[in-house]
């Protein structure tokens, strides 16, 4: 029997992209498993934050302290020691994972590494450390598109066959209420703004959003994320502007609403290892206008409109959502084709073999 431990630190965290990933395909797995010959366990080291627990796959639940120490004693001692104890292999869904014997891993992206001009030294030390001992004592390595597979083996030089794709998907959407009164609360109307989702960090390219509200004052433009009034952004000082409300946080049946009556997403990042919010908004039937740069073409083909993020000669009017091509982009990227890859790699993969260990 396949033994695996499942490095249930994302249980722990508010859920943003690389944590909802985890948590779906898990969901689906959970469906899954008790038809196959593995025995899985999630090991939640601190008091969990998502409510959902699987049916069919052991939780088991250490409640410690959550502190940054304890989260790297985590990595460095009480997972992989859980694992050695339990002949099992880790399962680490979200870029981090034990550094002397990494299981199964899924990376993202190493923007810290292709784009460090984004982020801070400090920012930049911890990824990167746990990122260097992950690509040499890896079991095997996930990734969720092709141009991050691509940058693995040319930054890590890990090689092709060692790397396995296994994207995003929307269908959480549908699982989610809408919550109608943040348009009240907000004053916005249907199809009154346009929407950004986001963060302070560079590479999210906020900057063109507010720039597109600088040359379009007759629209309205919503950007959901940290507030980042009076914050010097890479330089660049946002200042208060009448036609851009910044939300702050908002609930996921808050963020599905404003999607769905927003006339477009902006979504000009510099970087991504997937870039889930324009699915989400495909999956709600509403056009994108997101940028040119790394994974995006790869994933997102004909269904969206491109801008080069460096440029704010973008007009924004009439656009128009391609159902046809919207349909193939969420056909191709689901959760349950997600599960079924994943579910088919734990399957096969022979637990006891011998872990990699790369010391180029």
């Amino acid at each position: 029997m396949k033994r695996y431990v499942i490095n249930g630190l994302f249980m722990c965290e508010r859920v943003s992209g690389i944590q909802r990933y985890a948590v779906e395909i898990l969901k689906r797995i959970d469906r899954m498993v008790s038809q196959s010959d593995i025995k899985m366990v999630l090991l939640i080291p601190f008091q969990p934050v998502e409510t959902w627990r699987p049916a069919n796959i052991r939780v088991v639940e250490l409640k410690r302290k959550f502190n940054t120490l304890n989260k790297h004693m985590w990595y460095l001692y009480e997972l992989p020691g859980y694992a050695l104890r339990n002949k099992a292999v880790t399962i680490n869904m979200c870029n981090m994972a034990p550094v002397s014997d990494s299981g199964i891993v899924c990376i993202h992206d190493i923007m810290y590494l292709t784009h460090p001009e984004f982020f801070s030294l400090r920012k930049r030390i911890v990824p990167c450390f746990y990122y260097h001992f992950e690509t040499r004592h890896y079991r095997k390595v996930v990734t969720v598109s092709e141009y991050t597979k691509r940058t693995l083996n040319e930054k890590y030089n890990i090689p092709s066959e060692d790397i396995e794709v296994i994207g995003n998907g929307w269908e959480h959407m549908e699982s989610i209420k809408e919550d109608d009164s943040i348009l009240k609360r907000l004053n916005l109307k249907k199809d009154g703004y346009y929407i950004a989702l986001g963060n302070i960090y560079p590479h999210k390219n906020l900057k063109w959003v507010l720039e597109e509200a600088s040359v379009n004052p007759e629209d309205f433009f919503v950007i959901v994320g940290q507030k980042m009034t009076g914050i010097s952004l890479d330089g660049y000082e946002v200042k208060k502007r009448q036609n851009v409300l910044f939300t702050g946080y908002v609930s996921d049946e808050e963020n599905k609403t404003l999607l769905k009556n927003a006339k477009a997403l902006l979504f000009p990042s510099y970087s991504e290892g997937f870039g889930i919010p324009p699915l989400e908004m495909l999956a709600l039937g509403k056009p994108a206008v997101i940028s040119d740069r790394t994974c995006l073409p790869e994933i997102y083909g004909d269904s969206v409109c491109y801008i080069d993020p460096d440029k704010n000669d973008y007009i924004l009017g009439n656009l128009k959502l391609s159902t046809e091509n919207a349909k193939k982009v969420l056909d191709a990227n689901s959760w349950d084709i997600a599960a079924q890859k994943w579910m088919s790699l734990l399957t096969e993969y022979d637990t006891a073999q011998t872990k990699n260990q790369r010391g180029d």
